[in-house]
Order: C-alpha cells, then structure tokens, then sequence
C-alpha cells in the first residue's frame, strides 16, 4: 500500500480500476451485470482503449515474463527459455512495447525516442556504447526504409521460437494495424522486470501523454 498512497493519480486510477474489476467477478454472478459494469469502467478512458479487449493474466497456458537485471527476457512457465532477439534495435523496441502500458502507433512512436535511447543504453550498458551511437541505432529504426517493420518481424520470428501455441504468441507479440494503435497484449501483471533503470522506463511511459 505504500507505494499506491505515493504514485501519482493516474496509477492509482488504474489500480482502482482493476481492483473494482475483480471485486465485480467476485460478487456478482449475472454476466450480463459484469459487463454492464465493465463497460461503465471503459467509459472512464483510465487505459487506452486499444486495450480494452486485452485478456486477463488468468488465460490458461500464458507464461510470465521476467526481464533481468541484464535485460535479458525469460518465459519463466516455458521452461525459463530465454528471448533470443537478433539485433539492438528489435531488443530495444520488443522492451519498450512490454513496459508500455498504452497502445502506440508507428506513427507516434517517434515521440518516444528518449526512452527508446534510455532503453538501448541500458541493453548494451557493458559494452561501451555512448549516447551518439545510441542515437545513431534508434535514429535507424525511424529512417531507414522498413526499420520498424523489420524490427518487429525479427520479434515474431524469436517469439515463434519460444510460444509454439499460435492462439498464445497473438499475447506477445506486437499487435495492431501499422497505422493504427499496437502494443503486446500480455498483462502486465505478468511481466517482472528486476532491471532498476527499466522500471523508471516503465513508470515514465505510464504517465507521459501520446
């Protein structure tokens, strides 16, 4: 409760507003009143609507994700196997996306560059990489010719490798229109994330306005 008595308002309306969505499973039977009052709640615009869809942490079968202090990304319920992405730059914007509690648009998305920056410092923190080269890889993502889309295929194709199950991978991939609102499905409730720097990441995306 500490940290919910400190987070600014729009976590903690957040928050409210899963919890009153629980207690509404809880107590009420009717299903046609669960959804009555579900609607009521989307109607309050807490989440982005690209969300409101989104499958709760309970569907049979999904893993937790766990992103270590290393950022390294491990399927904790699939035999803790490991992400293995090829390249920066689908690393970079695979972790954004999970950290993200909005939907964002390829169009939109360069309005995050600072924390797509912030994000791939972090990823190669050991490897001697300086801001302008980090600006250099990010900036690619943007200019060159099919960078998101290659980037995100790069994700799928690393996902195919650890969520067989093709109903479930739709959970952690990056989903959406190229135009329109994307963001991975998954809860957040199920993703972990050990790594200090990339829980700031987290809350700052929370509270940043598209």
């Amino acid at each position: 409760m500490p940290y919910f008595c400190t987070a600014s308002p729009r976590v903690r309306r957040i928050v409210m507003e899963d919890m009153l969505r629980r207690l509404a499973k809880h107590i009420v039977d009717e299903p046609v009143l669960i959804k009555l009052i579900q609607e009521e709640l989307e109607k309050k615009d807490i989440l982005h609507p690209a969300f409101e869809k989104y499958p709760d942490e309970n569907k049979p079968g999904l893993s937790r994700v766990l992103i270590t202090d290393d950022c390294r990304i491990y399927f904790l319920d699939y035999k803790h196997r490991e992400l293995e992405l090829q390249g920066y730059q689908a690393r970079a914007l695979y972790l954004f996306y999970l950290l993200s509690a909005k939907a964002v648009s390829n169009e939109k998305l360069e309005s995050f560059r600072p924390e797509l920056i912030e994000i791939y410092m972090e990823i190669c923190k050991d490897r001697q990489f300086d801001i302008f080269r980090a600006e250099m890889v990010i900036n690619g993502l943007f200019n060159r010719k099919g960078g998101i889309p290659d980037a995100t295929n790069n994700i799928r194709l690393a996902l195919s490798k650890v969520v067989t199950d093709k109903q479930l991978i739709k959970e952690y991939i990056i989903s959406g229109k190229r135009k329109d609102d994307r963001g991975v499905r998954l809860s957040k409730k199920l993703i972990r994330v050990e790594n200090k720097l990339l829980r700031g990441v987290m809350d700052k995306l929370l509270n940043k306005e598209i």
